[in-house]
């Protein structure tokens, strides 16, 4: 009956990445045959996992995220200690975290609604944690500006040497509060940080005009 249900999915969208994955599952495939189609094994498997957060499926994420060897996104790892810090394995949950910290931001744009109860289980067990709040401070910002401000201050107050923290600060200031004053400050500690960006020049410069 699964099969059949998986099989509908498919006939409809073949790059149904959560039906592949599900009937990878079923036949005992391979990660690498499962995965050839995806574009961005980091990202599509979070879409995957993210359906397993929502429905609590704590093994599955467990399955899958553990497939990933050396992610480049640190929410990989994120993600799979919420699975293990709810499957009542924390000391695993904590020995990701740590390993995710390790990681480089580059690779790591959050959107999806269920990232924000990953950060916010991350910060929980690592308060000190700057990178985890700078990450929700990006994930708010759009619909909730006054806690993506605070989470990026926050964020700094931790950690002062944080370009692209006070940068987004600097953003927020002056397009949501409209603060010219306080953000060119803001941009400039950013600024001291990475002087080699020359679009902070170019943002510093309209706001000095504003």
């Amino acid at each position: 009956e699964a099969g059949e249900l998986i099989k509908k999915l498919l006939d409809y969208d073949p790059l149904n990445f959560s039906a592949i994955y599900q009937q990878a599952s079923l036949e005992g495939a391979s990660f690498t045959r499962w995965n050839k189609n995806m574009q961005n094994i980091d990202n599509d498997s979070l879409d995957i996992a993210s359906m397993f957060v929502n429905a609590n499926w704590l093994e599955d994420g467990i399955g899958l995220l553990s497939l990933i060897q050396k992610p480049k996104n640190l929410l990989v790892d994120y993600y799979l200690a919420w699975f293990y810090a709810n499957n009542n394995q924390p000391e695993k949950a904590r020995e990701l975290i740590n390993r995710a910290n390790q990681i480089s931001l580059d690779y790591c744009f959050p959107y999806r609604s269920e990232t924000e109860k990953v950060l916010q289980y991350v910060i929980n067990v690592d308060p000190k944690n700057a990178n985890v709040f700078y990450l929700l401070g990006n994930l708010l910002y759009d619909k909730r500006p006054d806690d993506a401000m605070k989470y990026w201050r926050v964020a700094v107050s931790i950690r002062d040497d944080f370009p692209m923290a006070w940068r987004n600060l600097a953003f927020g200031t002056f397009y949501h509060d409209g603060k010219a004053t306080n953000d060119i400050q803001l941009v400039k500690n950013a600024m001291q940080g990475e002087p080699n960006q020359p679009i902070w020049d170019a943002e510093l410069e309209t706001i000095e005009d504003s």
